[in-house]
């Protein structure tokens, strides 16, 4: 069973100014980068229970992806 992911408004807004400060250095990056964060983000829609619990906030879960 697919789960279905949001995004706040404070996240897109997060999101985009990521994206517009790579840009900035190289606009292809940026690109490959804004979409790597959505592709992970969406992804829990089919794994929802993937990454760590966030303590005091029953059901969250936190989800890092390092870009190296």
């Amino acid at each position: 069973m697919d789960y279905k992911v949001t995004f706040s408004a404070p996240a897109l807004a997060d999101l985009e100014s990521i994206v517009r400060f790579v840009a900035q250095y190289d606009a292809h990056a940026a690109t490959r980068l804004g979409n790597s964060l959505v592709d992970e983000a969406e992804s829990l829609a089919r794994m929802p229970e993937r990454g760590s619990r966030v303590r005091r906030r029953p059901g969250i879960r936190k989800l890092c992806k390092r870009l190296i």
